[in-house]
C-alpha cells in the first residue's frame, strides 16, 4: 500500500489526491517506521526535485507528514525524531527551500503549489522539533512565509485562503519552536523585528496583505507578544477604522 501510494498516488494530477496520499503516508508510516525511515524517506526526497510539478508537490507533503509521524512515535519513548532519520534525511529535508528558491520554483503558475508545500513543510518539520535551532535554514523558511502573505493578492482566489492559512500555521509553529530564547521568553532580536515588521505590513496598501499580516500577529505565540500586547492592539486596531 506504502509503494503504491508513493509510486502511483503522490504525483496524481489531482491535488486533493496528492494530499491525502501524503496524510495517508502519515498514517501508514506509523505502523511501519524502519520502512519508511530506510526505503521510503530517500525515494520521497529524490522527488522533491522532479520537474514534474504534481511530483514534486506531493513528495514535499509526503515528507513533512512522514517525518512528523517518525517524529511522533519517537516522542512516544521520549526520543528525538534524529533517532529514526537518519543525518542525511535531516540533511536533505532541510535543504528542499533552499533548493526551489535556488531554481525560482516560487515563482509562477506552479510557485503557488510549491509555497503550500513548503509551508506544510515548515509547520511539521517544526511541531517535529528538528535539530535545525539557530541555522540559516530557518531565515530562509521565515522569508518564504513574510514573501508569500506580502503577496497574497497576486495568488489566485480559489487558492488564496489555503495558502493564508498554511502561511500562518507554519508561522505558529516556526516561533513557537526555534524563536524561544529559554522558557516562556522571546529572543529580544527576533521579536523585535517580526513585530516592528508585521506592525508595518498593516498599512500596507494591498487589502490581502493586511488580512494576512493581521492573522499572522494573531498566530504569534504569547511569549512573542509578551509586553508588545497593547502596541499590537493599537496596530490592529488601527486598520479597523473605515477608510475611503
Amino acid at each position: 500500500m506504502i509503494d503504491h501510494l508513493v509510486t502511483m498516488k503522490i504525483s496524481h494530477w489531482d491535488g486533493v489526491i496528492r494530499e491525502l496520499a501524503a496524510r495517508a503516508l502519515h498514517n501508514l508510516a506509523q505502523q511501519a517506521p524502519e520502512f519508511s525511515a530506510t526505503q521510503v524517506f530517500p525515494r520521497l526526497l529524490s522527488m522533491t526535485l522532479s520537474p514534474d510539478l504534481h511530483m514534486r508537490h506531493g513528495s514535499i507533503l509526503a515528507c513533512a507528514e512522514v517525518a512528523y509521524a517518525l517524529y511522533k512515535l519517537a516522542a512516544q519513548e521520549n526520543r528525538p525524531v534524529t533517532d529514526h532519520l537518519d543525518e542525511q534525511a535531516v540533511q536533505g529535508l532541510k535543504q528542499i527551500h533552499q533548493q526551489l528558491y535556488d531554481r525560482q520554483l516560487y515563482r509562477g503558475l506552479g510557485g503557488q503549489l510549491m509555497r503550500q508545500a513548503v509551508c506544510v513543510l515548515i509547520e511539521k518539520l517544526s511541531l517535529s522539533k528538528m535539530p535545525f535551532r539557530g541555522d540559516t535554514v530557518i531565515d530562509g523558511w521565515q522569508w518564504l512565509i513574510n514573501d508569500t502573505l506580502r503577496h497574497l493578492h497576486l495568488i489566485s482566489s480559489h487558492s488564496r485562503q489555503q495558502m493564508k492559512d498554511a502561511a500562518v500555521s507554519a508561522l505558529a509553529a516556526l516561533c513557537s519552536e526555534y524563536y524561544m530564547k529559554e522558557p516562556g521568553e522571546a529572543d529580544p532580536a527576533i521579536q523585535e523585528e517580526l513585530i516592528t515588521q508585521y506592525l508595518a505590513e498593516l498599512r500596507n496598501p494591498e487589502e490581502m496583505t493586511r488580512c494576512g499580516f493581521s492573522l499572522a500577529l494573531g498566530a504569534l505565540p504569547g511569549f512573542l507578544l509578551k509586553g508588545r500586547l497593547q502596541q499590537v492592539l493599537t496596530g490592529l486596531r488601527a486598520v479597523t477604522h473605515t477608510s475611503p
